[in-house]
């Protein structure tokens, strides 16, 4: 079993000749194709073949006739499609090709950035650097105002020393003034 064109005339296979004169008679009617609407006219339609078909020449007429129909509808199929084609080539051709990406408007920004970038991370290393100079330079001014007030404390102590034998001096120096005027 076998479907026709467009879904229509489906028929069981046969092995006589006398079995495909009759499914020619049934389908003759229901397979002949439809005049095509806007192209030029086809063939015209495969005429019914007659009930019983006399001799092997009618039946060979009536397959060129619905072979001629089918052949129009072919040429009218193939019109359409090149019609079809032609439209879709208009569209395209009316159609603006995409352009590439300009790498160069995308990546100058970019560079500009990179190169901000390096400058900033250059300034944070200038940064970092002063803070840890200064922090070595404070923990050294600390260290040395603690000499220096551990020498500040030896003055002190040491002047008042001196101020003790200079006392001291002063009074031995009036006592010997006491004993050398007495």
């Amino acid at each position: 079993m076998f479907g026709g064109a467009g879904g229509r005339g489906s028929r069981v296979s046969v092995a006589s000749l006398e079995g495909l004169r009759n499914v020619l008679r049934n389908d003759t009617e229901r397979d002949a194709p439809a005049p095509p609407a806007a192209a030029a006219p086809a063939a015209p339609p495969a005429p019914a073949a007659p009930v019983v078909p006399a001799d092997d020449k009618q039946t060979l007429r009536g397959l060129n006739d619905r072979l001629s129909g089918y052949l129009g509808r072919v040429r009218q199929l193939e019109q359409e499609n090149s019609d079809l084609e032609k439209q879709i080539d208009s569209i395209l051709s009316k159609r603006k090709t995409p352009e590439g990406r300009k790498w160069d408007e995308v990546e100058k920004p970019l560079d500009d950035l990179k190169k901000q970038i390096k400058e900033i991370t250059r300034d944070n290393a200038k940064l970092l650097l002063q803070i840890d100079n200064t922090k070595l330079a404070n923990n050294d001014f600390k260290n040395k105002l603690e000499e220096e007030k551990k020498a500040k404390k030896e003055l002190e102590n040491d002047l008042e020393d001196l101020k003790n034998t200079i006392e001291d001096t002063k009074l031995n120096s009036i006592q010997t003034q006491k004993e050398i005027d007495w």
